[in-house]
């Protein structure tokens, strides 16, 4: 899953036209994606979620696509019941561009 999570984040991130971030996109993107590993290395899936947005059009793609911030939820807390379940989540070598159109 941690593998998983971390290609979907890379791809997420690296995707589209690469304008480069200004300092202060970079360090709120790298604040929301320490606070998302902080969570989940302490089993806190509420707050692992709380950097989705709260939509019924929030899309999870994995083995299965799944759509809306409360299945996806609720996914991830069946998947993972324990912290065993869960592991260890790290990330290293990101490099964070914003997508086309996500600048004013």
């Amino acid at each position: 899953m941690m593998r998983r999570l971390a290609i979907l984040l890379l791809i997420a991130v690296g995707a589209g036209g690469h304008a480069q971030a200004s300092g202060s996109d970079e360090t709120a993107i790298r604040a929301v994606i320490a606070a998302q590993v902080a969570a989940w290395n302490r089993a806190d899936i509420p707050a692992f979620m709380q950097t989705y947005e709260n939509s019924p059009e929030t899309t999870f793609i994995g083995s299965t696509v799944r759509k809306g911030y409360e299945p996806i939820l609720e996914r991830y807390k069946q998947a993972y019941a324990t912290p065993e379940q869960m592991g260890t989540l790290t990330f290293c070598n990101l490099e964070v561009r914003l997508l086309p159109g996500a600048c004013g």
